[in-house]
Formats: structure tokens, C-alpha cells, sequence
């Protein structure tokens, strides 16, 4: 394909793999075979062709054809005529009634952080020149300017073309670079294409120190760029220009938390009050982003540091994409970064992916069966292989990347909450034989101070896999000298998290009765310690069981209820208001509600 003015020669069938509108110009092109396919035009954007025979470099030019009117104070055309005495008063005349009710129009930002208007309303009051307003944003701008052109920038513009015809937010970048820089459409191909490679360097680190970052100004920068309003097109921009060097790539991999933050401000922006950029925000492009700048660090031999490394885990745990976590599952095990609650929140997030079948980012292959897909996510989740241990029994043995792994290799508070979710979650999913395999593989190393709380903490799980008789038996097994004489409020709080993770697993918003009742409930559970039958009919009316997987997606709310003269949880949904589910706590159910109130009759 050649594109417009012979700005580059690439493939033909480019066009066709484009996300921008097709013109008729750039389809014309594409159809076209090019008379002269190795004499390429001055601009020569092939990165491979550099050390080829067939092209020729810039020294070997001649002069006359290197002859190029570069104008480094070029002023764009509009600009120009309005500051052209002689054109004043044809603008004036010309301007219609909508063009003043326009008023201030956006223009461009500046070199010292603030924006620029334009006033176009009054040009009389202007005296000859374009007036300015310097409007303070919340932007850092001042020291770090990321509207510097690269060299993909240079690629796009060479094969996509003009970008204002589109709104595609995949054009931002584009767009945003021709606005900040001046460039009109009004303006020839090869104008914009002037003014764009004007004093271009082509040394990364040359690019970077041009748009504003040098190690001097590290802590400036870090105040500057993570807290400020910044549109999800400049970090991705700004990642890019960084991530090109290795200076860069200390910076970003120093201050990974401080990327997570703001990744996640601007996600939760563009859910809540909407983009800077107009463009929602997706798990995805996170994920696209991260991988992108993980794979550039570890290319520059450096390591991108656990809060990058657990926030792509987390990401890719909520886009549903396997080959992804098991990146960064890998990468975690071979830098020895220990677990925090970015990991307890992914393991959470894979755990309602494959709990609740739901599509996957990597669909599995037509010839995989159930049992295998099955037997290959157990395997992925617990390193459990068909065994008798979920886990290698032996000290030093070589895992395969899971989410069993960081359980034994750290300690810690998080390690518990990891744990006990990591358990949960084969309840969750029905899996019997690994929470058998499991218990057996863990009991014989619990002292007696632990015993009970797993022994809670499984025998929960058993009740969601549908296997009650497992579950008392492990209660009934409970030595005397696990029974504790005063209970321990970090078991007590981790329990209430249980509880309350398990409602939000099926999107369910807790009641301020249903809550009482789980804080009452577990309380009941260090009471009857020594009471068995009478802790586990406690579990079974406060757990959620057989709830729907596939359900209208709206509001849903847990309350306690009482259906037909029998109490237990009910689920209704909030647009329309209707039951979606009920299940009566049984009898002998030996809580009750302290206000009747709470409870609601029907």
C-alpha cells in the first residue's frame, strides 16, 4: 500500500487490518501495486530497513532531493491569517452569530502546564493577535510533556493518515498529538508531516529528556504525574515513552504502586463521572497495558517490582485470561515476591470466573472436554494433578505456576486470608476429593491452637461442596486442646470476612439484619466449640447454597426474612422488586432476630 503524497510503502493489505475508516484515497492505494516497490520515498518508516542494501540513507541522498523547506516558527494557516492585519476585517465579516455564542474555543496546551484558549468571538479586542487565556487544570504539565512525537507516532500518521475524521478512541493519540502541536487539517499531508518530525530524535533516551524526564527531576515528576488528572491515553503514552529506556524503566518499576493507583483512579473515573477522553475503561486494556510494560522491563534486564506484578495477576485474574496469569504467577515464584491483598483479590476474581463458567479471555480448544477443562483449571488453581496431595510433599519440589504455591512459601496475614479463600474456593466450585486430599495433606501439621479454626474453615467448605456429613466430622474431631478458653478476635474478623465474601461471591448486598445475624453466628460458633451438631446447623442457615449461576444482571440484596412461616435468607432483586431466592434456615435454627424489625414478613 502507498499511502497519501508517497509517505511510506508497507504492506498492501494494512488498510484491511484497520480499525480507521477506510477512504476511498487510502482503499484506491491499497488496490494499487506501487511502480517502484524498493525506491522508497524520505520518510522511510520500515524499523527493519535501516542496515538494507536496497534502501538508501540520507547521506546518499542527494542535495537537491534533500532540499525540504523545514520552517521551525512555522505558524499554522488559521493562525496566520489572524494575525495578518489585512485578513481582520474579512474575518470579522465572515464570522457568524454561532461562531460568537462559541465564545473561548479550546486551542491547545501549553509549555508550562496550564491550557490555552483562543478568543474567537471578538476579534476587534484582540488588536491583530489570537488572544490567550492560561486556564489552571489539573494536569502536570510543567515538567513532563508527553504531546512529544515518537516513532509510533511517525508509523500511524504515515499509514493511517489524517485522524480527525473518526472518533475512534483508539485515535487518541494521534489526535491529541496534531492539536497540541498546531496541526490543522486544513494543512497538506506532507505540512503536518513536517512540522511532526521537526528536531525529531531518534534515540529514546534523546525523546524522553525531551518531553521532560531526567533523573534530576525524579521526585518532581513523581508528585507531578501521579497526582494529576490524567486521561488513560496519556498514561498509556506516557508508559510508552518511559518504558523505551532503561532509565525509564527504573523509574516506573520504583514507583510501581504509584502506577496501580493511578490506573486505577483513572478506571474509576471513567465508571463513575466518565473519561477525561471520553473512552471507558476496561479490565482489558489494563491488562494489554500492563503486559506491554512488564515485557519492555524485563527486557532491559530488570525486575518490575511485586506491586506491578500482582496488579497484572489481579487484572488478568478479571479479564478471565489464564496464559496471562500464569505470567505473572511464574514471575512472582521466580522473584520470591512475598503475597499481598493483590493476590487474595485475584485469587478471588479467577475463583467467580471459573466457579460461575463465565467466557473466558482465551477460549479453550474444541477438542478439550469438560473433565479435561475441569482437571486442567484444578491443576492451575491448586497444583493438585489427580494425587493424593493437592500440593508436592516434598521440601524443594518443582511447582507448576498456581495459586496453591505462595500459600506455603509465606507467612503472614495475608497468607491466612489466601488460604481460607483458596479453600473456600474448591467448596465453592463442588470439589470433594481435592478438599479431602487437602485436609489430609494440612491436618497432621496443625498444632492444637490452630485446629479449630480450619477445622471452621473446612468444614464451611464441605458444606458448599454439598458434603454436611464431612463437615461435622471434622468438628467432632477437634481436640481438647484446641479448645480454647477465649476467642481470638483475628479468627473471629477473618471468619465475618468469609461470610461476607461469600454473599458478595453471588453479588448479594448484605441487609444491616443479615449482618447482625453473621456477627451473632460466629460468635455461636466459639460457644458451641464443643457442641457439634449445634455448629454446624449455624453454618447451614447462614451459607448461601444452590444459588442460581446465571441471573438477570441487577441489583440484588440479602435480607432474613420469613416466607410462609419459616425464616431464613431471601434474595430479592431491586428493579423490579421480586424473590430471586429463599432458603428456610430449618429447624432448630438457633439464632433469632434481636429486632423484629429486621426481619421481614411476607
Amino acid at each position: 500500500m502507498q499511502n497519501q503524497a508517497n509517505i511510506c510503502v508497507v504492506c498492501r493489505h494494512a488498510l484491511a487490518w484497520s480499525n480507521r475508516p477506510r477512504t476511498r484515497t487510502g482503499l484506491r492505494w491499497a488496490s494499487t501495486k506501487p511502480p517502484h516497490i524498493y525506491n522508497l520515498p524520505r520518510v522511510v518508516v520500515d524499523l527493519d530497513a535501516f542496515d538494507s542494501k536496497i534502501v538508501r540513507k540520507l547521506e546518499d541522498i542527494p542535495e537537491k532531493e534533500q532540499a525540504i523547506s523545514w520552517r521551525p516558527s512555522r505558524i499554522p494557516v488559521r493562525l496566520q491569517e489572524c494575525q495578518n492585519p489585512k485578513t481582520q476585517t474579512a474575518q470579522a465579516s465572515s464570522r457568524t452569530n454561532a461562531a460568537k455564542m462559541r465564545g473561548l474555543r479550546w486551542h491547545r496546551w501549553a509549555g508550562n502546564g496550564s491550557l490555552t484558549r483562543q478568543d474567537v468571538g471578538n476579534p476587534e479586542q484582540s488588536n491583530g493577535n489570537c488572544r490567550e487565556m492560561e486556564i489552571n487544570m489539573p494536569s502536570p504539565r510543567s515538567n513532563f510533556k508527553p504531546m512529544t512525537a515518537t516513532a509510533p507516532d511517525l508509523l500511524m500518521y504515515a499509514l493511517l493518515g489524517e485522524p480527525t475524521a473518526s472518533h475512534n478512541p483508539k485515535n487518541t493519540f494521534l489526535r491529541q498529538l496534531l492539536r497540541s502541536n498546531g496541526l490543522l487539517a486544513a494543512e497538506s499531508t506532507e505540512e503536518n508531516l513536517e512540522q511532526l518530525t521537526l528536531q525529531f530524535p531518534t534515540d529514546p533516551l534523546a525523546n524522553a529528556i525531551q518531553a521532560g524526564f531526567t533523573p534530576e527531576s525524579e521526585a518532581l515528576l513523581k508528585q507531578e504525574i501521579f497526582t494529576g488528572l490524567w486521561s488513560f491515553s496519556e498514561i498509556c503514552r506516557f508508559i510508552s515513552m518511559l518504558s523505551s529506556t532503561s532509565q525509564g524503566c527504573q523509574f516506573i518499576a520504583k514507583f510501581g504502586d504509584d502506577i496501580v493507583k493511578l490506573l486505577r483512579r483513572c478506571r474509576f473515573i471513567s465508571h463513575s463521572a466518565g473519561a477525561i477522553d471520553g473512552q471507558q475503561i476496561t479490565t482489558s486494556m489494563i491488562l494489554k497495558l500492563l503486559n506491554s510494560l512488564v515485557l519492555n522491563i524485563d527486557s532491559k534486564g530488570l525486575k518490575p517490582g511485586a506491586g506491578l506484578c500482582h496488579a497484572g495477576l489481579y487484572y488478568a485474574s478479571r479479564s478471565g485470561n489464564l496464559s496471562a496469569v500464569r505470567m505473572y504467577l511464574e514471575m512472582s515464584r521466580k522473584n520470591g515476591y512475598s503475597i499481598d491483598w493483590k493476590v487474595v483479590r485475584a485469587f478471588k476474581a479467577l475463583l467467580v470466573t471459573v466457579a460461575k463458567e463465565l467466557e473466558l479471555s482465551n477460549p479453550w480448544p474444541p477438542w478439550k472436554d469438560n473433565d479435561s477443562r475441569r482437571l486442567e483449571i484444578m491443576n492451575f488453581i491448586t497444583e493438585w494433578r489427580g494425587k493424593t496431595r493437592p500440593r508436592p510433599s516434598k521440601k524443594g519440589a518443582i511447582w507448576s505456576p498456581s495459586f496453591g504455591m505462595p500459600i506455603t512459601t509465606t507467612s503472614s496475614v495475608q497468607r491466612s486470608y489466601l488460604y481460607a479463600t483458596y479453600v473456600f474456593g474448591l467448596g465453592e466450585m463442588g470439589s470433594k476429593t481435592a478438599l479431602r486430599a487437602e485436609w489430609e495433606a494440612v491436618k497432621a501439621m496443625l498444632p492444637d491452637s490452630d485446629y479449630l479454626q480450619h477445622a471452621q474453615v473446612f468444614a464451611i467448605a464441605f458444606i458448599l461442596a454439598r458434603d454436611p456429613d464431612q463437615a461435622l466430622k471434622l468438628l467432632k474431631d477437634v481436640p481438647e486442646g484446641g479448645m480454647m478458653d477465649t476467642p481470638d478476635p483475628l479468627q473471629q474478623a477473618m471468619l465475618q470476612n468469609l461470610f461476607s465474601y461469600h454473599y458478595s461471591f453471588h453479588d448479594l448486598k448484605e441487609s444491616s439484619g443479615v449482618t447482625q445475624l453473621v456477627t451473632r453466628g460466629v460468635w455461636e460458633l466459639w460457644h458451641s466449640r464443643r457442641r457439634p451438631e449445634h455448629a454446624l446447623k449455624v453454618l447451614e442457615g447462614l451459607l448461601v447454597i444452590d444459588f442460581p449461576k446465571f441471573l438477570p444482571n441487577t441489583a440484588r440484596k440479602i435480607h432474613w426474612a420469613s416466607v410462609d412461616g419459616k425464616e431464613g435468607l431471601r434474595v430479592l432483586s431491586e428493579r423490579p422488586k421480586s424473590q430471586l431466592y429463599f432458603k428456610s434456615a430449618g429447624e432448630g435454627f438457633p439464632l433469632k432476630m434481636e429486632d423484629e424489625n429486621e426481619c421481614i414478613n411476607t
